[in-house]
């Protein structure tokens, strides 16, 4: 189990859209920033509810999460999702 603050540590994660697209994040909070995704409080998302969170990742730091969420958003999701063998949605 690696060993960091968890105090510092952020969430990336994926969420599943209505539209079937899927979006990647960071937060700290993972459970308000999903909320916040689900009211319709976050403009990229608005129009795309229901969302449904499908992964995530915890990091040791903004950093390296940031960093981690690039190299998902350049492969993209899908097929990041499927080379960790997660076939969870179409």
């Amino acid at each position: 189990m690696p060993n960091f603050d968890l105090n510092e540590a952020v969430y990336m994660y994926v969420i599943y859209l209505a539209n079937g697209h899927y979006y990647t994040g960071i937060s700290s909070d993972i459970v308000n920033r999903l909320s916040q995704h689900s009211s319709g409080s976050v403009k990229s998302t608005t129009f795309l509810r229901p969302v449904k969170l499908i992964y995530c990742e915890l990091w040791p730091s903004r950093i390296l999460a940031a960093k981690h969420e690039r190299y998902v958003k350049n492969i993209g999701a899908k097929k990041y999702l499927a080379s960790r063998q997660l076939y969870l949605l179409p």
